[in-house]
Formats: C-alpha cells, structure tokens, sequence
C-alpha cells in the first residue's frame, strides 16, 4: 500500500514537472520563435547596438567588457525587433539601427570618440562658418561619396533584412534558453543605462557616468555603451535637459542679483577694461612663449616696450568654447566646486559697479538659441547690462573688429568691453584672408615626427599663419585703446593639437591618460596689456603684473583679478583667487569635467 502511495506521488510529481517543462519550453518558443523567423535582422540590431565599442575595439581600444555590456544589451532590442508585426516596422528599425551604427562609426573614426552630449553642444554651437570649417576639415570629396554610398547601402540592407524569409533550423532552438539569459541580462544593463533619467543635477549626471565605467583610450566607457538609438536618446536627452537646467539655473540667478543689488553710482574718471577671447590657440605655438616661427611680433613689440606681461603657465578649464567659457566669464571656482550657473557673471559685477559694457562675439549673435550664444547675449544681458553688442558675424576677424562701435560710450565712462574673436579655430585656413595666407609653409615646419607628413605639416604651416592675423587683430585692438587709460587682457578658451604629442589631431579624444595631449588641449597664452597713461596713473597695478607673471593660473579664476584691480569693493571678489594680490593662494587646478590637471 505504501508503494502504491509513494509511486502515485512520484507519478504526479513527474506530471507537474513535466508540465513545468511543457510550459517553460513553450514560452522559450514564443520568445525565440521571432528570432528564429528573423534571424538576419536579430543580428543586424544587435551588433548596431554595439557599434560604437566594436570601433573601438577594432582601432585598438581595451573595451572587451564595453562590448560585452553593448551586445547584451542589443540581444533585448533585436528581440523587440523581431517581434514588431508589419514588415515596414522592422524595415525602419533596422535602417535607424543602421544609420546611428555608421554615426558612431564615423565620429569614432574622425574623433576617437563616442556620440554623447559634447558633440550634441558642439553641432547645436555651431555656426555656418564652423560647419563649413567642419566640412572642410574632415569631409573630403572621398569622404563624402563613401557615406553617401554607406546609407544608401545601408538603407538597402536594412530593406532586404526586414523582408528576408530565411529562417534558422529546428536544432538551433536549444539555445533559446541561453539566448533567454543574455536578454535578461541585456535588460538588466539596459534598466541600469536609464536610471540616467533620475540624474537632477549635471553633477549626478558624471557621477552616474563614472559608476558605469571609464575608459580612457575611448573618452567615456558610459558613452560608448549607448550605441543604439534607444539609450543614446535617454542620454542625449537628459544630457541636454540638464543643460538647458544649468542655463535656466543661472538666468534665475543673474535676474535675483540684478533686483536685489543697487548699481553703484558710474565712476567719474575715464578707464577702460577689454577682455580678448581667442580661439584654439596652445601656448607652445606661440613666439612668445618659443616658439620657433616669428608668429607674435606685434605682441613682442609690446613686450620689448616693457607694456606687455606675459603669464608663463595659465591653463584654460576644458578644451572646448562653451564650458571653457562658461567658467571663464562666470565668478566662480573650480577647486571649490562651485558652478557656474549659480555665480555672477563677469559683465553683471561690472555693472552692478557702475561700469558701461560692451560685449562682442564672431561666433556668437544675440537671440542665436546657441547655447553659448544664450549666456553671452540672455535676454536680461541685452536689455539691461550692455551698451553695446554685436547683431552680426563676419568670416575674417579683421572685418569684425571694422565693424565694432568701440570707445561709443562716454568719454569719461568707465567700459568693460568683451571681444570674442574665431581666432585660430579649425580648419586654420578659412580663418585668415587670401591676401594674408602662405607666409608659411610645409618646409618651416620641421618634420621631426613620423607622423608629420606633407600634408599635415601644411595644415601646421597653416595654423601659424592664423596666428599671425590673430597677432594682427589683436595688435589692432591695442592699438585702437592706445591713447586712453586701458588694461587689455587676452587669452585663449582652449588649446589645440597641432601633431605634436601624438598621430591624432585636433581634439580628437577627451582626456586620456596621455598628459602631454591635456597639456596642450589646456595650456593657452595670457598676457596683460597696459597703455602708457595706464602705467603712469597705477604703476602698483604694474608691479603686482611683474610680481604675478611666474604664478601658475587657472582661467576661471581671472574674472577675479580684473575686479581685484578695479573694482576691489565688489561683493563677489574674492582675493585668495586674484593672481595679481599678495593674498593669492594658488589652488588645485581642476578643469571643467572634474580632472586633476596635475594627475593627467
């Protein structure tokens, strides 16, 4: 009886078990029965997904585990789109699979780096003549026809996927299982990449990206994870929404100050302040600091009539405009981790002051809805705190300084006046007129690296003579405040890799281990400028620029030696930050994206 007992349990237990498996391998069927009725388009999805690691990996970067992460995530989208019902569906999935997959590919070709919020704000940043320069530099007739022909093939390909009738034999069902946990995996990555969209702050944005993973040898890993169109949009989106909360952010801010600080009465002496932002320019291509083509000979000239100060070691906070510039025209300080949108900007302590501004961009024009050109030209700047502004850009800096209404104000006004020049940005030979073009060529540049071919050494050759019109401008610029009571500072936003450290150039990676490539992507020229009558009237503002010059400096901290010398009473100057106060207390320089500059 017993036995009867214990055979009819294991009976039933063998029947639930069975059913348990009858049931399991039914739904394995019905999620894998898609894939095997789709086989070429799984594929297709899936390595597109991982596009972006897999140029990587191909071009030498050590990102196995990037790749492994990016593919399971794509065994989830290719599962997805498998089971899409009409045939257009997978069609338009494929092709848009297939068009980011190429965009990773190129940008990773071009720039050794991935897609991410970065290139989003340069495009959005960019102007008619920086996409023509763009054009020019990278997209060769060659370049051209061979994407044209890639989409077109792609788009073909992506047609034939969604409507190919292959289908994979019976015995390749017995790794739907497998293929089941690599989805699952796949889903628990994907979950992990859109817990981006509960980032609040930029900050938590970089600590989230960091916790995904870095890799230096391919910028960002956390980047170069999103490859597909799906998580590459969640990013980009917050990305950009953070963004536009950081501007939002400090518009508030600036408006608060504005209504809550009285403007001082308007100082009675005549005296100019003029800020000149260069562009793309690294220090060691510059005579001034060595090097060894005659580029800067109108600042020499200024230099030898003791009029110039020449800084020996400023470094500008990122290598590119828009966060350079930010933290540059904003009053607050890296090494204390303080942002930009939530510190004054630069013209608002000036007027508050009393002071006139002026403020002028090349690049930049009001109402431009580009992201730089919004905290240059917001519409409380323009309405209430410029005198003056620019309404429109010119292809030549040389044009552009014809065009400006300089010294319009009072003559016995004191002005603060802006001037951001296109400066040497690339390609260097649009920014230099045909009359003013060729003073030097491929055989001045030395070829003391292998790879410093012709052609590159005529882009350098180039490059030097963008240099030499920026001289000019600038001497210009000097020249026009000569004969009035005038500091002129100029500086550069950021550096430039002209092949000097490495085969890669012109910005094409984002802070890797190679320090030499940081070095010259940060390290920018910064001299002062004081006229005769300036001199005269403030020689101790002489001294301390001949006691300051040795003094290591970060360019978001200059803001701070401009109010220290003029307007000292300011509440937001800050004299530990003033390189040019005795007080000074040279601080960690951290750039824009939270690097230690010493540790790279």
């Amino acid at each position: 009886m017993m036995k009867s007992k214990d055979k009819a349990a294991g009976s039933r237990f063998g029947d639930g078990f069975r059913h348990l498996v009858k049931k399991v391998s039914g739904a394995l069927q019905w999620f894998y029965a898609p894939v095997g009725r789709n086989p070429l388009l799984f594929a297709l999805v899936a390595l597109c997904s991982a596009a972006s690691p897999l140029a990587a990996l191909v071009a030498g970067a050590r990102c196995m585990h990037f790749l492994l992460h990016a593919l399971l995530g794509g065994c989830l989208w290719a599962c997805l789109a498998c089971r899409l019902p009409k045939t257009w569906l997978k069609v338009t999935v494929a092709c848009l699979f297939m068009c980011v997959a190429l965009a990773e590919v190129f940008h990773m070709a071009l720039l050794y780096k991935s897609l991410d919020q970065d290139s989003i704000a340069l495009v959005m940043n960019t102007g008619v003549g920086e996409a023509r320069g763009f054009i020019v530099e990278f997209l060769s007739p060659q370049i051209i026809i061979a994407l044209v022909l890639a989409v077109a093939a792609l788009v073909l390909l992506s047609f034939f996927v969604g409507r190919s009738r292959l289908t994979l034999p019976r015995w390749c069902y017995r790794f739907a299982f497998p293929l089941f946990l690599c989805v699952c995996a796949g889903a628990a990555g994907v979950v992990k990449m859109f817990s981006v969209l509960t980032c609040s702050t930029y900050e938590e944005l970089i600590v989230w990206e960091s916790v995904c993973g870095d890799n230096p040898d391919i910028s960002n890993g956390a980047r170069a994870l999103k490859a597909d169109p799906v998580s590459k949009s969640a990013y980009l989106f917050k990305a950009g929404q953070l963004y536009a909360r950081n501007f939002h952010l400090w518009s508030d801010c600036q408006r608060k100050i504005y209504d809550a600080v009285p403007r001082a009465s308007a100082p009675g002496d005549s005296l100019s302040v003029v800020v000149v932002i260069g562009e793309s320019f690294i220090r060691s291509h510059s005579s001034l600091y060595g090097y060894h083509l005659p580029v800067n000979p109108g600042l020499e000239r200024e230099m030898r009539d003791s009029a110039l100060f020449v800084f020996a070691d400023a470094v500008a906070p990122a290598n590119y405009t828009v966060i350079s510039l930010s933290n540059i025209l904003n009053l607050n300080a890296l090494s204390r981790s303080e942002k930009w949108w939530e510190s004054v900007s630069l013209p608002m302590a000036f007027h508050k002051a009393g002071w006139s501004v002026e403020m002028f961009s090349n690049q930049y024009v009001p109402r431009s809805n580009q992201d730089l050109g919004m905290e240059l030209f917001d519409t409380l700047a323009l309405d209430s705190i410029y005198s003056a502004y620019n309404s429109l850009n010119f292809e030549y800096d040389g044009d552009f300084l014809a065009s400006l209404p300089l010294r319009q104000g009072e003559p016995e006004a004191r002005t603060l006046t802006v001037i951001h020049l296109m400066g040497q940005h690339f390609p260097p030979s649009m920014r230099v007129p045909p009359a003013s073009r060729h003073r030097f060529v491929a055989d001045d540049i030395p070829a003391d690296k292998p790879w410093l071919t012709h052609e590159r050494r005529v882009v350098v050759a180039e490059y030097a003579d963008a240099t030499l019109y920026n001289d000019s401008i600038v001497s210009a610029i000097i020249d026009t405040y000569r004969d009035k009571p005038t500091l002129l500072v100029y500086f550069s936003d950021h550096g430039e890799e002209m092949w000097d450290s490495a085969p890669a150039g012109h910005r094409t990676r984002q802070y890797p281990d190679d320090h030499e490539w940081v070095r010259r992507m940060h390290d920018v020229p910064l001299v002062f400028w004081m006229s005769p009558s300036l001199r005269r009237q403030s020689p101790q503002l002489e001294a301390a620029l001949r006691s300051a010059v040795a003094r290591p400096v970060s360019l978001d901290l200059i803001a701070h030696s401009l109010l220290g010398a003029f307007v000292p009473s300011s509440p937001w100057y800050r004299q530990e930050f003033d390189v040019l106060s005795p007080a000074y207390v040279f601080p960690e320089r951290i750039l824009a994206h939270g690097y230690y500059y010493s540790e790279r």
